[in-house]
Formats: C-alpha cells, structure tokens, sequence
C-alpha cells in the first residue's frame, strides 16, 4: 500500500468538534468542550498539585524553601488543564463549521478550505491512523495513536483536505457513523504497519 504521512499539528484527545445529522444535513462545527472529562482531569490534577504541596508543607520548616519554587510548576499544570481546553475550544470556534453536507442538493461544503463539491466529486474519506508507540516501563500498554480524517476529491485531479487530528482513532467512530449515514461514499481506514514504513487498510 502507498506511504502515507500524517498532516502537521496538535493532534487532540478529546472531541473538539459537535456533529449534527438530520434529514436535511450533516453538519461538523469545531467548538466543542467536553465538560464532564474536563471537569474530572481538572480535579484530579489540582487535587493530586494540591496532595504534593500538603505533603512538603508538612515536612517543615526544613522543606519550605522548596516549596514556593513548587508551587509555579504545579500551578501552571493545574492552569494548563483548566485553560488549555478551552483556548482550544474557542479557537475552533472561531474557525467555523469544518463540514457541511446538504443531503437534498448532494453538496458538500468545506467552509475553512472554501470548496464547495458535488457529490460526485467525492472519492473517498480517509482515516490514517498511525501504530501507537510502546510505553518505556509497560511494554503490554501504548500510548493513543495518532489518526486524522482526510476527504478525497477529484478537482480536477485527487486532491485531498485534511479534516480532523485526534489522539486515538476512536474519537472519530461517531463521525464515521454519521458519514456513513448521509451515504457520502466509501470511507476508508489504513493504518502504520509497526516498524515498517508500509501502511495496511483496516476493516471498519
């Protein structure tokens, strides 16, 4: 199978898109928070920043010089988990609807690429997911793969844009229903042959 490369860029674990299917359109607008998991990992770190300064504070006055200085790194994780996801959020949000599929007039639209396309100018959507690396310490867990859904056009000429860059190809299951859905072609998943430089398509 043809060599593939991953596109440029941060590759999420988490939805940051709302998918929308009726009878009239499929709809995939950026701008989602998902509050519930931001919520808990919010917690979890600020408790977990807050248990190691409870436990240097009372270790004495011996200690306490080392903990200011710990205070600005346990700070800035506890900020980046609350503030991160929603910079992210509102940063697609500002970027628009990712897709749009009339089902009536059998046009898709990708407003962040300007293209508008027939039906029949689809080929294909593509899921490549990449082989996961294996952990240092546990060679029996990997880390999320990296994957990303493509759209394939004829333009004139194969062309392709790349939609969306999650961390775990799992995160795509619930668009890959809904394209399937609209019946907008043949959707297609390859991934990273481990070791190899080989792709190989996976059954969906």
């Amino acid at each position: 199978m043809a060599a593939y490369e991953l596109s440029a860029g941060d590759y999420s674990g988490w939805k940051y898109w709302r998918t929308t299917l009726d009878r009239q359109r499929l709809v995939i607008s950026g701008g989602q928070v998902p509050w519930v998991s931001w919520a808990v990992v919010t917690v979890l770190v600020a408790a977990m920043g807050a248990g190691l300064l409870w436990l240097l504070w009372r270790q004495g006055p011996s200690v306490r010089s080392v903990f200011w200085p710990t205070c600005v790194p346990v700070g800035l994780a506890v900020g980046g988990v609350f503030f991160l996801p929603l910079i992210k959020a509102r940063s697609e949000r500002a970027r628009g609807v990712i897709l749009e599929y009339d089902r009536e007039r059998q046009r898709l639209a990708l407003p962040r690429e300007r293209l508008s396309l027939a039906k029949e100018q689809i080929a294909e959507f593509l899921i490549l997911e990449e082989c996961a690396p294996r952990r240092r310490f546990n060679r029996k867990s990997r880390f999320p793969p990296a994957a990303e859904l493509r759209v394939r056009y004829r333009g004139p000429g194969l062309k392709e844009v790349t939609l969306l860059q999650v961390a775990g190809a799992s995160l795509l299951d619930e668009v890959v229903s809904n394209l399937r859905q609209a019946d907008l072609g043949r959707i297609r998943r390859v991934k990273e042959v481990p070791g190899q430089t080989d792709w190989e398509e996976v059954q969906l």
